[in-house]
């Protein structure tokens, strides 16, 4: 299958990488708004041809797949450009900047062969859907609850930036962010989520952010998620926390380990037990990972998997693993919040 990208700022790095691991698809045509980002990006990964007009690129192009890596607020746009024309599509998070436009992507959807999903990088990687599966398999019973936990420093190349687009935004920075722990507690608890309270504060000391804390409360009829996100921490951390009646997953995304806590009794040989088992589970995962970062760059392989899911769902008609249905609820819900800041 041909493919193209439009955009080809610093995230399109990672999908290029990702790409010369993807068998399946042969990259023809890059398109950048700036000619000479484009042109540079062709001639760096040799690359047939470039763009500055994305209708021109679908116009000339014979494309299977495009890959939307712009700032969202084009998303949409280019999205039903690319529907217009048959051509399925993986776009960057988030599918579109509000609950309307995400609503008229999926109308044009609608009586379309056009498969689309998004690149959710912390879902799609391999420890999160190893947790996904033990859930679906009810390896820890009946899910309860979640907890979320995405920290960032104050000196975050968005953050730092007082004039980032993302400060212009109504939730600030937190807005641009959200989908993804939004996204982890959707794949747990499912796509009607409701918000019940949002919390946010101001403890550091850029003066451009309103607020750098913030604690969100969500509700589905399957169980209540927390999500607590920080531009205060001292290192960057994501951590997922699943709780079931028999069991509780520790789902450390940066570090890419997971670990299934069961039942346990407090004698000491239950608990040396315990620790036994819960350490040497992250000594080889740790160990195991250490290699793989050594050999790719991070994110990569989770790029990898949101094409495969692309591909496999255009061949064989299955469904997605980020359905446009998860994408616009993702966008529903954290519009909800934005509002509540």
């Amino acid at each position: 299958m041909k493919a193209g990208i439009v955009g080809c700022g610093a995230q399109a790095r990672e999908h290029l990488m990702a790409l010369k691991r993807v068998n399946d698809l042969q990259l023809v045509a890059v398109c950048d708004t700036e000619q000479k980002r484009a042109a540079e990006t062709a001639r760096e990964w040799r690359i047939p041809h470039y763009y500055t007009q994305f209708a021109e690129m679908m116009e000339k192009e014979d494309l299977s797949v495009v890959t939307v890596i712009t700032p969202p607020q084009t998303h949409a746009s280019l999205i039903k450009e690319a529907i217009n024309h048959h051509v399925n599509l993986l776009v960057e998070k988030p599918l579109t900047m509000s609950t309307d436009e995400a609503e008229s992507v999926r109308r044009a959807l609608q009586n379309t062969p056009v498969r689309l999903t998004v690149n959710y990088t912390a879902l799609l990687s391999r420890v999160m859907l190893q947790a996904l599966s033990l859930i679906r398999q009810g390896e820890i019973g009946n899910v309860l609850g979640s907890e979320v936990f995405m920290l960032d420093t104050p000196d975050d190349p968005m953050t730092a930036d007082q004039n980032h687009w993302s400060h212009q935004l109504s939730g600030g920075r937190f807005t641009e962010m959200l989908s993804h722990p939004i996204y982890l507690v959707q794949s747990v608890l499912g796509n009607n989520l409701k918000v019940n309270q949002v919390i946010a504060e101001k403890r550091g000391n850029l003066q451009w952010m309103k607020y750098d804390e913030l604690h969100i409360m969500l509700q589905s009829i399957s169980g209540v998620a927390h999500v607590y996100c920080s531009f205060n921490a001292p290192r960057q951390e994501m951590l997922v926390e699943v709780f079931g009646s028999k069991g509780i997953l520790h789902v450390d995304l940066e570090n890419q380990t997971l670990v299934k806590a069961g039942r346990r009794t407090l004698s000491k040989i239950g608990s040396a037990k315990d620790t036994l088992r819960v350490s040497s589970t992250l000594t080889l995962q740790t160990a195991r990972n250490a290699f793989t970062y050594l050999l790719r760059r991070r994110g990569e392989s989770a790029i990898q998997t949101a094409y495969k899911s692309l591909i496999n769902s255009i061949s064989t008609n299955t469904e997605l693993i980020v359905t446009p249905e998860m994408a616009c609820a993702t966008v529903r819900i954290v519009e909800n919040c934005s509002k509540m800041i």
